[in-house]
């Protein structure tokens, strides 16, 4: 087994008609060849709690399980709770009510089985061309954005939740956009003997 596949974390995408059925087979090829972990897009609490159970009891090592959840676990899991985007939460300049959604956000990522929050987003709003961080960022100023992303950060942890930052580097602007998603991938071929 390649050590560079524990580096891997293939999406699982859930779909309305058949759950995260048709991501089977990815599971078993990608278990087989010593991923770390799983990003998780879309479905319900209890479908995602299931398929990261059923994951974890066919797992040889320990996995993370990822998700986007700027916007709090409903971002992701539709059941659960709604919670307005950072910038939002930005515009009101009230840190408390920042902390209260990464409160929320870490308790609600562990009854699912999510252990690695892509939250909260670090980045600021400076680029007004770029259609990627627009709402998911607390603002344009970076002593508010740092005041908000530790409220979150903090409150996540207190609730017992290890929170990491989320800064994709996507405001650099549309036409140079290189984000740690692209330039920081390792380009290897896995040998699955």
């Amino acid at each position: 087994m390649n050590p560079l596949t524990r580096l891997v974390f293939p999406a699982l995408r859930w779909h309305a008609r058949t759950g995260f059925r048709p991501e089977r087979a990815k599971i078993e090829q990608t278990l087989a060849l010593g991923v770390g972990g799983y990003i998780l897009f879309g479905g319900t609490a209890d479908a995602a709690r299931g398929v990261i159970h059923d994951i974890r009891a066919a797992a040889p090592h320990p996995l993370l399980f990822g998700a986007d959840l700027e916007r709090g676990a409903a971002q992701q899991f539709h059941d659960l709770t709604h919670l307005p985007p950072p910038a939002a939460l930005g515009f009101l300049k009230r840190p408390e009510l920042t902390a209260r959604c990464g409160q929320i956000t870490a308790r609600e990522a562990r009854s699912v089985g999510v252990n690695w929050v892509y939250a909260p987003d670090a980045d600021l709003d400076i680029e007004p061309d770029n259609p990627i961080i627009q709402t998911r960022s607390f603002g344009d100023d970076p002593a508010a954005v740092g005041a908000q992303v530790t409220a979150w950060v903090r409150a996540a942890e207190a609730a017992g939740f290890s929170a990491g930052v989320f800064a994709p580097g996507w405001d650099t602007g549309p036409t140079n956009i290189i984000t740690n998603h692209t330039a920081l991938a390792p380009d290897f071929q896995a040998d699955p003997a």
